[in-house]
């Protein structure tokens, strides 16, 4: 809420681009665990857009941008 309702997301914080490398290492995981994890999925999703959206150095609820 901090970063949402103010709409500011400071960078160096908890980025999207260590969400997706923490995601990923998740999605793997679950791959050898023969896991699905849908939400885990779409929430991949949502950061590659921020990433692909120029927000990837930002706070991870930066994905509010591009919903």
């Amino acid at each position: 809420m901090k970063a949402m309702l103010p709409n500011k997301y400071p960078e160096r914080a908890y980025s999207v681009e260590y969400a997706l490398k923490d995601l990923d290492y998740a999605l793997e995981l679950a791959k050898l665990a023969r896991i699905e994890l849908t939400g885990a999925k779409n929430a991949r999703a949502l950061l590659d857009k921020a990433a692909a959206a120029g927000f990837n150095q930002g706070v991870f609820p930066v994905i509010a941008k591009v919903i």
